[in-house]
């Protein structure tokens, strides 16, 4: 049986072939409409989970790389403190804020 919206999908010569292909598919593997559609959308939820699942794995990645840029430019901080540098200076250097530094400083008092 035809479908009116489907002779319309037809009239695209690329779209009437895929039409054909799920056909056969559907024929070969004696699917219903049903089961194809719910295999489709598996396979579509699959695909989005997995993008997904990338998009996190980078995200973390990156949060994981700036906390350690940040950590290393505190130890290098805590060095340029130990060996007299002034705050100001530090915070040129390092990017961290006077603020950030002084924090330090306090713990680094703490430790003498």
């Amino acid at each position: 049986m035809k479908y009116p919206a489907r002779e319309h999908l037809e009239q695209d010569e690329e779209i009437k072939m895929a039409l054909e292909y799920l056909d056969e598919i559907g024929e070969k593997q004696d699917l219903s409409y049903a089961e194809w559609a719910r295999r489709r959308d598996l396979q579509m939820w699959k695909m989005e989970r997995n993008s997904l699942l990338a998009d996190g794995k980078e995200q973390g990645m990156a949060e994981g790389i700036a906390k350690g840029e940040e950590k290393k430019q505190k130890e290098i901080a805590l060095r340029m403190l130990e060996t007299g540098y002034k705050p100001s200076e530090i915070s040129k250097l390092t990017s961290l804020s006077e603020q950030e530094i002084a924090h330090l400083n306090g713990h680094l008092s703490a430790r003498s």
